[in-house]
């Protein structure tokens, strides 16, 4: 056996997108990654070599397992689901659409062992269990039996679906953007445990990802996809040479370059404060749901948001950054203030007003699960104005979409419909579409391209000059932090270990994991 994976003139169709065909060729132990602009067809080719497409398929996908070559494209179900966690692993993008909310963490991995491993007694599931959680970086839900996927951060989700993924150590696995809600040391961390599964268990790997350093850093060969058509398929070395041949795509995405950020003014007002705000979760409760045990996700702290100073909140998976956020919109329990300008003063808002609403947006960090799936493009988008009973509704729609480059083919368009990044810009275009004073940005770009990263925050620094906003961003993308903000707060474990102007802590940090932090991503 030659090749783990070929596929032979292997095209897609799925409604009006066409994968164009192509052919390649994924020896045992190779690290294949695929790259490309949001919607090129990147999700879609992985979900059809995974046999959960509708799309229709043209071409040959053969796959040898224990010796035997199959026809991915005419297995019956009960061959899939034989494969399907055992053969072939597979990380979707999106982790809290992804698990089951009904079910504990720790049932959801076990459910992976149990279907594909029934060699193994209870004691050696519990033992793998442990061993997965270790190695994912999830020591902590050891102790904790009875966790959902909705007491975890965005990336400590990721990290469950990857744990579920490798449970079987499969010969074939598919990342689609492992890494998207994962600090920079962690990405590292994940990348080379996935490099060593490869190495171990003489597996294949083909990563989706837009993150181009990381490709560079942990993959063999670079496929690139643009709007369906192939450009480019080298060894990476090749393909990051400088004068190295490559499509006029290819040398644009690799050359894609944040814009700078604009000079702030110097002196300006306070347009939201908090004050010892706080945020805990209740570990266990009683009979009558009363909380017993409560963990602190964010210990008291407080600042003030400048008009045009954008704060950068930063710090590893799980550190509070999203409860921050979710605080400051009213959407969890908290304790503390929030205050905002009322009268020419700083006033404890209630967050319970259509004012507030109006004043405080947020982008959520997993763009699936914050969209409606009963309502096409044009009406999410359109849902704001219609509640704040604002005129004009088609026009102001029609210009959030084109801001985030959403033509107006996707306005009768559902969000299982569209790729990661295009749900990304409609719900973009969802929190722009009231002109917020203050959007809290939480990973804005995390499934977006390079090219599409830089277009999006020099829409970022057109609109906040355009519509007098300020931005909270919370990213694990320490260069969109730099780009975008102005000051910068850093947070390990719930706590404020540092903060100040985000030139000086990025040029000189005080801590060690501020420190640790910025290295991880130089390196």
């Amino acid at each position: 056996m030659s090749a783990l994976l070929r596929l032979r003139d292997f095209g897609l169709q799925y409604g009006t997108f066409c994968l164009e065909p192509l052919s390649l060729a994924l020896a045992p132990k190779e690290r294949l990654a695929i790259v490309g602009e949001s919607g090129s067809g990147k999700s879609l080719l992985a979900l059809s070599l995974l046999g959960l497409s509708r799309a229709c398929v043209r071409g040959s996908a053969e796959f040898w397992h224990n010796g035997t070559a199959l026809e991915l494209t005419t297995l019956g179900a009960k061959q899939w689901c034989a494969l399907r966690g055992s053969a072939i692993g597979y990380i979707p993008q999106e982790p809290l659409t992804a698990l089951n909310p009904l079910h504990t963490i720790k049932a959801q991995i076990l459910e992976s062992l149990r279907l594909h491993a029934r060699f193994l007694t209870r004691k050696e599931q519990e033992s793998r269990y442990d061993e997965l959680l270790e190695k994912v970086g999830l020591e902590a839900l050891k102790s904790r039996e009875k966790v959902y996927p909705y007491e975890l951060s965005g990336g400590e989700r990721q990290r469950v679906l990857i744990a579920i993924a490798i449970a079987n150590s499969p010969s074939l696995l598919i990342a689609d953007e492992p890494t998207t809600a994962l600090d920079a040391s962690l990405q590292q961390q994940i990348l080379c445990l996935l490099g060593a599964l490869v190495s171990e268990c003489g597996s294949a790997l083909v990563l989706i990802s837009h993150n181009l350093p990381l490709v560079r850093k942990h993959c063999d060969n670079v496929l690139v996809l643009q709007k369906g058509r192939l450009r480019d398929y080298a060894d990476t070395q090749t393909l990051f040479a400088k004068n190295a041949p490559k499509s006029a795509y290819s040398a644009e995405l690799l050359s894609a370059k944040l814009p700078q950020k604009p000079q702030a003014p110097q002196d300006t007002e306070s347009i939201l404060q908090t004050r010892e705000l706080c945020v805990r979760y209740p570990l266990a409760r009683n009979f009558w749901g009363k909380a017993r045990a409560m963990r602190t996700a964010l210990s008291p702290l407080s600042f003030t948001l400048c008009h045009k100073h954008n704060l950068g909140i930063i710090g590893e998976s799980g550190s509070g950054k999203s409860s921050l956020g979710f605080a400051l919109m009213g959407l969890v329990d908290k304790e503390g203030d929030v205050c905002v300008p009322k009268n020419g003063q700083l006033c404890v808002a209630d967050m319970r007003t259509l004012n507030y609403r109006a004043f405080i947006q947020m982008l959520f960090q997993d763009p699936f699960g914050a969209l409606n799936p009963r309502l096409n493009v044009f009406d999410i988008i359109a849902e704001p104005l219609r509640i704040h009973k604002h005129g004009d509704i088609a026009q102001k729609t029609k210009r959030a979409m084109e801001r985030v480059a959403l033509g107006a083919h996707y306005a009768t368009r559902y969000p299982n419909e569209l790729s990661g990044g295009e749900r990304q810009r409609v719900a973009l275009a969802r929190a722009l579409v009231l002109q917020p004073r203050v959007l809290i940005l939480d990973e804005p770009t995390s499934a977006l391209d390079h090219a599409l990263r830089a277009s999006i925050v020099q829409l970022l620094h057109d609109i906040a000059k355009e519509c007098d906003m300020t931005y909270i961003c919370i990213s694990h993308e320490l260069d969109i932090v730099q780009s975008l903000c102005e000051n910068v707060l850093v947070l390990q474990k719930g706590e404020v270990i540092e903060q100040g102007a985000c030139d000086r802590v990025f040029a000189s940090p005080t801590q060690s994991y501020t420190r640790a932090l910025l290295e991880s991503i130089t390196s």
